[in-house]
């Protein structure tokens, strides 16, 4: 029962004002730490993204700002809450919840295009989350009071922290789960900071077949000389659109589509069929048309050579051997000495009659592809096992990618 006397009274009064600042602080340091959390190492890309979506793109991408001006936002809520009205001591945490509406709302963001985010889910989430929270205030507010002990902190711990921990659940949920999204802005930002090994890895580990992702992974294998070399390793190719990020969806955060542009000067237009091989053929047209020695268009200077190696790969992608094995002797000798996938299209085009200029001898790749021919003519009764043998055997070559990937058009 109370105290019946002065002092009583007093020690009473004190007592539950430091329990009451204690919650107070308490709740308000809780849900910063979580908010920072979530901020800066579960939805970093998707906070960053929702800051430069809201500012209508005027912003630089930068962690730390976003963070802290995401955690100042959210927060703002449950301290003017807490400092203008007066809760009850075990409801403290009440007061945080308009400030996980507004995490969930920044975390949660969805991208519908070029720079639309869509909130819709979130918010149906989050009203979700409040009708749950105020229903367990409302239970707590009924349970029954242990008068002898009811102004000590940890009786009012377990209703705050039961209504915290609600807040921190839904939050998790009304988040932007979305691997396809977080791995294209990683990617992305890895490429714009020079990663290019995580870059590789991150992208090569990637089983989702998004566009973007395969473009930052052939820019990767461009900047470090082994794109006609590797490129068919990479899934989710799907013809010479793969090489460059499609900007009717990209968010334009890292920039992207210009990363590709100043590597292969060539100006990158918006559509959703950017990097198709005829754009890249009247690309490399002007570019040889400010090159006057006849000898150095057969042998690419480094600043043609990104250009003319996407060009190449671009015809490879739309299955164009004629046009390829027409093109290829402006960049490069014919011989065994040209890079793999060159070499693998090559002696495929000689095998499929196609009018070669000149005879291509490799004896390795001759007689893989003799071999992955024949797997196909034994299997060929079987389409499922022809497939799964031949990906099995030689995955990662132009021929598995010729006959085997379909095509999006």
């Amino acid at each position: 029962m109370r105290p019946e006397n002065d002092q009583g009274l007093r020690y009473y009064y004190h007592s539950t004002q430091r329990i009451a600042s204690f919650l107070t602080v308490a709740c308000v340091l809780c849900f910063v730490a979580y908010s920072l959390y979530m901020y800066i190492i579960v939805q970093r890309d998707i906070v960053v993204l929702a800051h430069h979506v809201t500012s209508g793109g005027e912003t630089l991408e930068s962690i730390i700002i976003s963070s802290i001006l995401g955690t100042l936002l959210s927060a703002l809520p449950a301290v003017l809450l807490l400092h203008f009205f007066s809760f009850p001591i075990r409801l403290k945490a009440v007061a945080t919840l308009p400030s996980f509406v507004i995490l969930g709302m920044l975390t949660g963001m969805r991208m519908n295009g070029i720079n639309e985010p869509d909130i819709h889910m979130p918010v149906v989430l989050v009203i979700l989350m409040m009708l749950i929270s105020i229903a367990t205030c409302l239970v707590t507010l009924t349970l029954r009071e242990n008068h002898a002990e009811h102004h000590t902190l940890p009786h009012y711990l377990g209703s705050n922290a039961l209504i915290l921990g609600i807040g921190i659940c839904f939050s998790m949920i009304v988040s932007n789960h979305d691997r396809e999204l977080h791995d294209q802005l990683y990617v992305e930002r890895l490429m714009r900071y020079g990663d290019i090994h995580e870059a590789l890895d991150v992208a090569t580990d990637n089983t989702v077949q998004n566009r973007n992702i395969t473009a930052m992974h052939a820019l990767a294998l461009s900047l470090e000389g082994r794109l006609a070399d590797e490129l068919f390793s990479q899934p989710g190719l799907t013809g010479s659109e793969s090489l460059v990020p499609d900007t009717t969806l990209a968010s334009r955060l890292y920039q992207a589509p210009h990363m590709v542009a100043r590597h292969i000067h060539a100006t990158v237009m918006p559509g959703a069929r950017i990097a198709t091989s005829r754009f890249l053929e009247k690309a490399v047209g002007k570019r040889l048309q400010t090159i006057a020695d006849t000898t150095q268009a057969r042998h690419p200077s480094p600043d043609i050579q990104p250009l003319a190696d996407y060009y190449l790969c671009s015809l490879l992608l739309d299955r164009r051997l004629g046009k390829f094995v027409t093109e290829l002797p402006r960049f490069y000798t014919v011989s065994d000495t040209m890079p793999r996938h060159y070499r693998e299209a090559y002696i495929l085009a000689q095998r499929r009659h196609v009018n070669v200029g000149q005879v291509l001898e490799d004896e390795e790749i001759t007689t893989a592809i003799t071999d992955f021919l024949q797997i196909m003519s034994k299997n060929a009764s079987d389409p499922c096992q022809q497939r799964k043998t031949c990906l099995d055997m030689y995955g990662g070559t132009y021929w598995a990618y010729y006959f085997f990937t379909k095509q999006q058009y």
